[in-house]
């Protein structure tokens, strides 16, 4: 930890939060990182144990969100940990937006080096050469407005990305104005593969090779219309030039899988719908591949997003489970055996982590709109300390 802590001085990262007794790695924020023209705020969680040029994922949090509560609740920091790459989680000010979302829908923001799309870039940046990050082996995923963001800086700097991951997201160009934004957000918006595939086409000047992309969305999502989902496929499948028809098209209880292959047979594309789950990221709190907290946009369905994310991406030897192969039958919705959202029991286990939920909605981490509780001072060191050693001994299980 002594040597962590050295290394981290030594790349003018300020530590803000970290457990000592755990060895834990830390969330950091940079607070110079360049021009910064979007006005960001950056924080990078480096891992205990760094190997050399490791990967970094960019994870951009949703509204009424920051950068720690993404964190905790998707599960980043777990697998960051028990995998060696770093994580990086810009965050929204809400002199910006004032419900912290990022500006998916204004194209000043949206466009290649401009606003908060090039305040992300400089991040990127910086940690490729503060850190000796692989520019080879660089991600972005995001939830539903940082799932819009998401899909707009794989537009904007389709040559920077390897992969990308979308979650409750909606496809560059869904919109220009708040306008548009709440027409594509309730219905999508209507346009043809080729429609949508010269939308990112004209972002940039590159001509290919594409990022790969991976897709996420809850079946009876209220708040961004799964139509937005089957968008993004179009979107990505006239980029790829591959057929419209999935390569692969499987079932595994609730959860409907769908890839687009290239000539190779390496999936560029895949869809993975949640039947009868709302808006959100899901998660597996439990189990082998488990990760996250459960939460307000955090939903505990038995999958786990970024594990899957995470293989996706190829920094993961996760096994992909097999499901049953659709014979062209419309989906069907899984039946539900708990309410959506809510912490799978699991024992002791799941009442520690209906606690740390408790505690973190008391704390004013998760949304306070969604529990209805008063929003609180900043996290102390102790509650600091306590959230790193839980987030620790997840990685450890």
């Amino acid at each position: 930890m002594t040597k962590l802590r050295h290394n981290q001085r030594r790349r003018g990262i300020d530590s803000q939060a970290g457990n000592a007794a755990t060895g834990f790695g830390s969330l950091n924020e940079i607070r110079s990182f360049g021009s910064n023209p979007g006005r960001l705020r950056m924080f990078l969680r480096i891992p205990t144990r760094v190997p050399a040029r490791p990967a970094l994922i960019v994870a951009l949090h949703g509204c009424k969100q920051t950068a720690s509560s993404f964190d905790l609740g998707s599960g980043w920091s777990v697998l960051a940990e028990r995998h060696g790459f770093l994580a990086l989680f810009p965050e929204q000010h809400v002199s910006n937006n004032p419900n912290r979302c990022f500006n998916w829908f204004a194209r000043e923001d949206t466009r290649r080096n401009g606003g908060e799309a090039h305040s992300i870039r400089q991040m990127i940046d910086h940690a490729v050469q503060s850190q000796g990050i692989d520019p080879a082996r660089i991600f972005v995923t995001g939830l539903s407005a940082g799932g819009a963001m998401a899909s707009s800086l794989l537009a904007a700097f389709p040559e920077l990305f390897n992969a990308g991951a979308i979650l409750a997201g909606l496809p560059h160009g869904s919109a220009a104005h708040v306008g548009e934004a709440m027409m594509a957000m309730s219905r999508g918006r209507k346009r043809t593969s080729e429609q949508w595939g010269e939308i990112v086409r004209t972002a940039s000047t590159h001509d290919g090779p594409w990022p790969r992309l991976s897709i996420w969305h809850g079946g009876l999502d209220g708040v961004v219309h799964p139509a937005n989902a089957d968008a993004s496929v179009l979107q990505w499948t006239n980029l790829h030039d591959v057929r419209l028809q999935p390569s692969r098209d499987e079932v595994v209880g609730n959860h409907r899988i769908q890839a687009w292959s290239d000539r190779s047979g390496r999936d560029m594309i895949e869809s993975h719908t949640i039947e009868g789950m709302g808006h959100g990221v899901p998660l597996a709190s439990a189990g082998e591949h488990g990760c996250g907290i459960a939460g307000p946009f955090h939903l505990d369905v038995g999958i786990s997003s970024s594990a899957r994310i995470l293989e996706f991406f190829g920094l993961s030897d996760a096994p992909r489970v097999p499901g049953k192969k659709r014979a062209g039958k419309k989906a069907t919705k899984a039946p539900r055996s708990r309410k959506e959202g809510a912490p799978s029991q699991q024992g002791s286990s799941g009442a520690r982590r209906d606690q740390i939920v408790d505690l973190l909605q008391e704390a004013g981490v998760l949304n306070k709109t969604a529990t209805g509780k008063r929003r609180r001072p900043p996290l102390s060191a102790e509650e600091q300390s306590f959230f790193a050693s839980t987030i620790a001994e997840q990685a450890s299980e």
